[in-house]
């Protein structure tokens, strides 16, 4: 699944950065060559908050 939203994540960046000249896609702002593994902020933020409240929440709405 974090594959999966990373790389919907990048097409939508570059959409959304094309007329924008230097810009790389995907390329790290922090210049590290370690995995940095994303936060859920960071992967949900192209998504519908929905999805972000249930994949921080998910089970408490039933508690």
């Amino acid at each position: 699944r974090t594959l999966r939203l990373l790389r919907q994540n990048l097409d939508e960046e570059a959409k959304i950065m094309k007329d924008v000249p230097g810009w790389k896609v995907g390329e790290s702002r922090f210049h590290t060559d370690r995995w940095v593994p994303p936060t859920p902020d960071e992967l949900y933020y192209l998504r519908p908050t929905s999805e972000l409240d249930n994949e921080k929440f998910g089970l408490q709405y039933y508690v």
